[in-house]
């Protein structure tokens, strides 16, 4: 992020940094309202979207002519639930086996949802780009007129039609 241009940073990361901040400030205090198992969902539901929306925005960076049908594919969304899913649950687990849990709990939660954000991404990037290498080519288009100038004139002559049939 360092290497990004000042402007980049100002103008993008720094607002989806202070939107993501917010957005789980949002989820802990919901969250503390909810019983513990609603709680767990909504969290789960929040990295689903959170990862999701990542998701689709590298996918689009990287292949932006892409429809966003491709993007969000089954195998897509499946993967991004699994993710989430296993984010939720070490969330769950490691305040058990671990005391100091809670003061790393955002550090450990950064870390997974980069590695299960980018375990999604690099796979889809990956398909994605042996998809495309393995397409055959689109055949060359035909102009169906060409210019020829003899230093005076310019004449166009039409292909697809017979000679002498102006």
């Amino acid at each position: 992020v360092l290497r990004l241009q000042l402007a980049v940073r100002l103008l993008v990361v720094l607002p989806l940094w202070a939107l993501g901040t917010v957005l789980l400030a949002a989820a802990g205090a919901a969250g503390a309202l909810l019983s513990p198992l609603l709680s767990r969902i909504a969290l789960c539901a929040l990295l689903l979207a959170l990862l999701a929306g990542a998701f689709v925005t590298a996918a689009k960076t990287v292949f932006p002519d892409l429809p966003l049908k491709k993007v969000l594919r089954r195998r897509n969304l499946a993967a991004l639930l699994l993710g989430a899913s296993a984010l939720t649950v070490v969330d769950a687990v490691l305040p058990l086996l671990w005391e100091e849990y809670g003061q790393v709990r955002g550090v450990v939660l950064s870390v997974g949802f980069f590695a299960a954000l980018s375990c999604v991404t690099l796979s889809f990037a990956l398909r994605e780009q042996r998809r495309r290498l393995s397409a055959p080519p689109a055949p060359a288009k035909q102009p169906d007129s060409l210019l020829f100038t003899d230093g005076l004139e310019t004449y166009r002559v039409r292909l697809g039609e017979r000679a002498g049939s102006n």
